[in-house]
């Protein structure tokens, strides 16, 4: 079962700071294979915005065509840092565990054809000041797809526009005290 991974691409597609290469390392990925303690994803985010606490969230799911038969599940990921002091988010332990289950459950469902995958990770926007703020914020996105692969450039100076409209930016809520 080979898909290119939409997970992260879907809401970007109109992005035109997406990098080639690691979009080509994804479509080389098969996440019924992939080990999911290696999946890290970093957010380089400027301020005036930041990441709403725990609101970077993994959704994985595979549907089984003959019977209709979904597995997977929904996991907020886990902020922590890498060896270069980066804020990256990673899966929970059990998490980790469910996936390689549902891998393991599906290696059975090959011989049905036509099974659907779905990964998707979605994130969550604040302000960290009351100001206005400018249109022009850019941001980036980085993976990492394997335990001792390299953290990857995935969206590399995309402007916040063109994931939140303009007018939405500035009503965003503010960020919770830490």
């Amino acid at each position: 079962m080979r898909i290119l991974p939409l997970f992260i691409l879907a809401p970007l597609m109109g992005c035109t700071s997406l990098v080639m290469s690691t979009v080509m390392a994804l479509d080389d990925l098969d996440p019924m294979t992939a080990d999911p303690a290696g999946f890290v994803v970093a957010l380089d985010v400027p301020a005036p915005l930041a990441m709403v606490k725990d609101s970077v969230v993994f959704e994985f799911g595979a549907t089984r065509s003959d019977t209709g038969e979904t597995q997977g599940g929904t996991y907020t990921l886990i902020e922590t840092r890498d060896e270069q002091d980066r804020v990256v988010y990673r899966l929970p332990p059990q998490g980790v565990e469910d996936i390689r289950a549902t891998q393991l459950n599906a290696t059975t469902w090959t011989e049905t054809g036509g099974n659907e995958l779905s990964l998707r990770v979605t994130f969550d926007f604040c302000r960290t000041l009351e100001t206005t703020v400018p249109d022009d914020i850019e941001f980036s996105i980085f993976i990492r797809l394997a335990k001792d692969a390299p953290i990857l450039p995935l969206v590399r100076n995309s402007r916040v526009t063109e994931v939140i409209d303009a007018n939405a930016l500035n009503e965003l809520e503010l960020c919770a005290a830490p």
